[in-house]
């Protein structure tokens, strides 16, 4: 049974997320905590979610995570500079805002 569309680009959009960070950590002397060199990259894209002094605003930014294997520390990745989602933008106040 062929995949669907919607199969293909999450596929796809999962290997750019890992490529991308791969690339980064490369780029890294090590955890900036412990210095270890061991990453679990995820192929998987998260949400941060805006708070304020009033609780959450509905405004989120994505992004792809990569834990160090040594002590743990996680390091952000912008899900959007990935290539995994296209122009995010962001509401407040009924508005767009970047």
């Amino acid at each position: 049974m062929p995949a669907n569309n919607n199969d293909e680009n999450l596929r796809q959009a999962k290997a750019r997320a890992f490529e991308y960070v791969s690339k980064q950590i490369q780029r890294l002397d090590g955890c900036p905590v412990c210095h270890g060199n061991q990453w679990h990259i995820s192929d998987s894209t998260f949400a941060m979610n805006e708070v304020d002094a009033t609780g959450l605003t509905g405004n989120v930014f994505p992004v792809v995570p990569a834990i160090c294997a040594t002590c743990g520390n996680v390091l952000f990745f912008s899900a959007q500079e990935a290539g995994v989602v296209d122009d995010w933008h962001f509401q407040r106040d009924g508005g767009n805002a970047r």
